[in-house]
């Protein structure tokens, strides 16, 4: 060996022993310069015992439905949150606008003008009409909001569109509700002989669509309700509060999560009250020594006022009870008691609870509100910032209903458009015979083409309305948006109602000589504070 190998070999130990005092250090087992690496499954606990037991929730639908509904009738906090964001959310129903695919059905021959100004005035006139509900005491955009209120207090519900009632002598599509509480798989039947399967009261076929419901009637018998027509066109269906897992066919209550802080904050506040109440049926308490005479000070002031005194207090000397009648006097009726030697007079309790109440209750209510996806300043209809931080959380919250909204439109709006127009096309009422071809061809998306529309909610209020207007003017100058648009963004309505209704008031006040002029408004310059 040479002397340069001696030397290398010398270095490649000292670096191994280098580098396996590192591993000792650092606890690690090592072969050589190589650590050894251990496998071993993980499960999300990095120390053991600190996630505690693994729990694989398997809903109990009906039990959080019973819960939910009652956590919504007992709590006002429910409630509000609730039905504020229904309000905002869907208010008074959503309006119709109808938009073929034109390209698509280029081909078909069809008049797109008419058929959009006759789809758009019948289907829109329909949703206001109490016929469109199979109860005949509201109308389709108020069941709109019932069914998704059921949804999200209940987890979810069913819909059914019907062709009419049979002794109907004009039927039209009318839709019902029905409380997801009875959607249950029958207690003494097996799965369907067709290759189905039930789940929760869901029939479902081997590709995972939901192709039938099994509804518990009053009699304890199950009714099998059809998802789609003989012609393919879906009749019923469920609307969710909150999906579940990919493999359950049912939605869960959007209270779910927060039912326990829910029933725990509203304890708290019931017992912050009573103990308030309580508090101050005792205002005054009396702390004698042990040198005290025991007597009671508010004796005196029963003795002024014409009642007898106690036997413990008839020492009590004339000048005495005209001295305390003096200082009643110069006191201005308030009441002043002179206290016996020894004697304290105190506020029993000092009322920190109610101090404290406020901020406890506020920091879980936004935690609440959070985990509902709405605003604590949305729910409470209180807002205290500036314009610029209100605009900001007003334009976030916008966001979160237009997003709210698509779903209502997907879930009931365009089902039962579709179910609406099919009937209408077969009934002569609306031209259109190149979807009856496609329907009988199979041509699904031409059958797409026709029933293309949208939905379309009021507009957020605005903070600052002038600038809102002045900011979609700039739009609008730039061609950004239509003028359709700009009605829209505005809450004006609709902006072919408008120009017609304007150019026959203009028609009218030529006719009549009136002199009319409008203005345009100009503000001065404004500083910048958004306070």
């Amino acid at each position: 060996m040479g002397v340069l190998s001696f030397y290398e070999k010398r270095k490649e130990e000292k670096e191994l022993k280098r580098v396996q005092a590192l591993f000792r250090q650092m606890g690690l087992p090592y072969y050589g310069n190589t650590p050894i690496v251990v496998s071993e499954p993980y499960n999300g606990e990095k120390s053991p015992g600190e996630l505690g037991t693994i729990k694989n929730y398997i809903p109990d639908f009906q039990a959080l439905s019973a819960r939910s509904w009652q956590a919504y009738t007992e709590s006002d906090i429910a409630q509000l949150v609730i039905n504020n964001f229904l309000l905002w959310v869907i208010g008074s129903g959503l309006k119709f606008k109808a938009e073929p695919e034109r390209m698509l059905l280029a081909q078909t021959g069809l008049d797109f003008d008419d058929f959009i100004n006759t789809v758009e005035s019948r289907f829109n006139l329909y949703m206001d009409c109490k016929r469109a509900t199979n109860t005949r005491t509201i109308t389709f955009h108020q069941l709109v909001f019932e069914a998704k209120k059921q949804a999200i207090v209940g987890g979810d519900c069913l819909v059914v569109l019907d062709y009419g009632r049979s002794e109907d002598r004009n039927k039209s599509v009318s839709a019902r509700l029905i409380d997801g509480f009875y959607v249950q798989t029958p207690i003494a039947s097996t799965n369907p002989n067709n290759g189905n399967f039930i789940s929760n009261g869901v029939e479902i076929n081997k590709y995972g669509e939901p192709v039938a419901y099994w509804v518990l009637l009053d009699d304890m018998q199950t009714q099998r309700v059809p998802a789609y027509t003989d012609t393919g066109t879906l009749q019923a269906f469920l609307v969710f509060g909150l999906s579940y897992r990919v493999d359950f066919y049912r939605g869960l209550p959007l209270l779910s999560a927060v039912l326990e802080t829910i029933k725990k904050l509203d304890r708290y506040k019931e017992a912050t009250v009573g103990s308030a109440e309580e508090r101050a049926k005792i205002p005054y308490s009396v702390e004698h020594a042990q040198y005290s005479t025991g007597e009671d000070p508010l004796n005196k002031i029963k003795n002024l006022a014409g009642h007898a005194v106690d036997a413990s207090t008839e020492h009590l000397t004339n000048e005495l009870l005209r001295q305390t009648a003096a200082n009643l006097r110069l006191t201005t009726g308030k009441q002043v008691i002179n206290m016996p030697i020894g004697a304290v007079l105190k506020a029993p309790f000092d009322g920190k609870i109610e101090l404290s109440f406020g901020e406890f209750f506020s920091t879980n209510f936004e935690f609440l509100c959070a985990t509902l996806g709405i605003p604590p300043e949305v729910a409470l209809n209180k807002y205290t910032s500036s314009f610029s931080s209100s605009r900001g959380a007003n334009k976030n919250w916008e966001h979160k209903v237009l997003y709210e909204r698509d779903k209502v439109e997907i879930e009931m709006y365009q089902p039962f458009y579709n179910y609406w127009l099919e009937i209408e096309i077969l009934k002569g009422n609306v031209k259109a015979s190149g979807y009856v071809i496609a329907k009988n061809t199979d041509d699904f998306l031409s059958v797409e083409a026709f029933q293309k529309c949208r939905f379309i909610g009021s507009k957020m209020p605005f903070i600052d309305p002038l600038k809102e207007a002045q900011a979609v003017l700039a739009k609008l100058n730039a061609n950004l948006i239509t003028f359709e648009q700009a009605c829209e963004e505005l809450n004006s309505g609709d902006w072919t109602t408008i120009v017609r209704q304007v150019a026959n008031e203009r028609e009218l006040i030529e006719k009549l000589g009136l002199i009319v002029s409008v203005v345009p408004q100009t503000t001065p310059k404004e500083e910048n504070n958004d306070d």
